[in-house]
Order: structure tokens, then C-alpha cells, then sequence
């Protein structure tokens, strides 16, 4: 546990573990505290749990905490995350008081989960791995074990969401570094076993608009779901005063000064 450490700028860091579960590996997200001590807030696999991905080998966060990227050498990939706000954190997911009877590994939630990630399971004192110890089916949790006598609470909160996979040449430990700018941008990743070694950028900058001062309605080259997972800077501060309103427009409530 902890091998790698990154953190950006906020309450946030990351630990990984490349050579946990036989070299499965995983990523614990950690959390400060008012007292400005660190807590495990989340787990993180990697979406296909791959054997020998070495996942968490080198991780990524912007300044702001918003977007994080996780090394999978094993397998040749970078996972891509971003941090996700929910409306109100700390909402159980099933119910208070819900106990395990070491035989029942299908339990029903109080609502569909918009994503795997959005749930935080404590079975007993432990906090459980998706895809390694639960997967998620509609409105149901399914325990890979069933859950002994013991208190199972599961709640929702603040997190790190899947976004992505950037994949390398097959058998060149593509994802052994990976490195951002501080506004994840520009995304830079070794494969030290391609040829002598190559470095690998990519651009995560979909389109660049110039404001004229006068309308706050914009039209993008592509559809919102080809976007992924929408973020939206003006003059390189991200926004969420924003709406989609039909295919391709987006309006700011502020209308943007003229050349933004």
C-alpha cells in the first residue's frame, strides 16, 4: 500500500498499490480531515480488473483535484478519472442498520447509482474494492463473498468517476510515467520498452471558441455525448454556469468578455 503518492492543491491525494492482489493493483483515494489528517475515502480498480496490470504504477492530479490519471504498465493503458461533487454526500445508498448473514450476496439499493464509483462500501470496519469485492447491476450490490454478521453501510459521496482508457503498443509498459499540466490539458506518458523508449502526449482539449462580448450561446463541433464528460473553462478558469440547451449548443449564464 502506498508505493506511489500524488496529491494536487485540495483535500485529495491518491495511493497507489501496483503490486497488490498479484499485481492486479489499485488506487486508494485519501482525504484530509479539519484536523489536516488523511483518511481512506475511496477505492479504485481498474474498470476490467486486469491480471498483472500493475495499476496505480504512476498517478497523475491537477492542481485542482478535478482530473486524475492512473498508470497500468501491465497492460499498456491509462486509466482517466474525474472528480465528481454529488449534491449531497453521506446519503445511505441501502438501508441504516442493514447486517450481513454470510449467504446473501445480492442486496437491493435505495436508488440506481449513476456509477460504481459514487458508492462507498464498508462491510464490517473494512472498505471494500469495486470489481474485486462488488459489482453493481441496476439498483442492486453484488458481493463477490457474501457479507458476514457484520454492519454493511453503504452511502454515497464526492468521487473519482471513470472516464476513459488511453491504450499504448501492446508489450512496451506503456503508462510506467505519466505527468499533466496543472490544468490536465496536456497529458504526457512513457513506454520506456518501445523501441529505446518513447514518450507519448495527448490532447485533451476538444475545441477552442472566442468569445464577442455580446452572446453567451455557443455551438461545438461535436454532440454532447461525444464529449464524455463535459468541462468548460473561460479564459482557463472551468465553469459550471452552464447549460446544454439542444444538439451542440451550450449557453453561459454570464455572458463572456470579448475575446475570452
Amino acid at each position: 500500500f502506498g508505493s506511489v503518492l500524488e496529491a494536487g492543491s485540495n483535500i485529495y491525494a491518491a495511493a497507489g498499490s501496483p503490486l497488490s492482489n498479484s499485481n492486479i493493483g489499485y488506487v486508494h483515494i485519501l482525504r484530509r480531515n479539519q484536523f489536516g489528517s488523511f483518511y481512506v475515502d475511496q477505492a479504485l480498480a481498474a474498470p476490467g480488473h486486469d491480471a498483472n496490470g500493475k495499476f496505480g504504477n504512476d498517478i497523475a492530479i491537477i492542481n485542482d483535484g478535478k482530473w486524475m490519471f492512473v498508470g497500468q504498465p501491465g497492460v499498456d493503458k491509462v486509466q482517466v478519472y474525474q472528480f465528481i461533487e454529488i449534491d449531497e454526500e453521506g446519503l445511505f445508498a441501502i438501508a441504516e442498520n442493514t447486517v450481513g448473514d454470510g449467504i446473501t450476496t445480492t442486496f437491493t439499493l435505495a436508488t440506481t447509482p449513476t456509477s460504481i464509483y459514487e458508492l462507498k462500501v464498508i462491510v464490517g470496519n473494512k472498505l471494500m474494492i469495486p470489481f474485486k469485492e462488488y459489482t453493481i447491476s441496476g439498483d442492486e450490490i453484488i458481493f463477490t463473498t457474501a457479507p458476514g454478521v457484520v454492519e454493511i453501510s453503504i452511502v454515497r459521496n464526492n468521487y473519482f468517476d471513470f472516464i476513459t482508457t488511453l491504450t499504448g503498443t501492446a508489450s512496451t509498459n506503456f503508462g510506467h510515467k505519466v505527468l499533466t499540466s496543472t490544468d490536465a490539458v496536456q497529458i504526457i506518458v512513457s513506454a520506456p520498452d518501445e523501441n529505446d523508449g518513447t514518450i507519448r502526449t495527448f490532447n485533451r482539449s476538444i475545441e477552442n471558441l472566442v468569445a464577442d462580448g455580446t452572446t453567451n450561446r455557443f455551438v461545438t463541433s461535436l454532440e454532447p455525448s461525444d464529449l464524455g464528460r463535459n468541462q468548460i473553462s473561460v479564459d482557463g478558469n472551468t465553469t459550471n454556469d452552464y447549460n446544454f440547451v439542444g444538439a451542440r449548443t451550450w449557453v453561459l449564464t454570464e455572458t463572456p468578455a470579448a475575446g475570452s
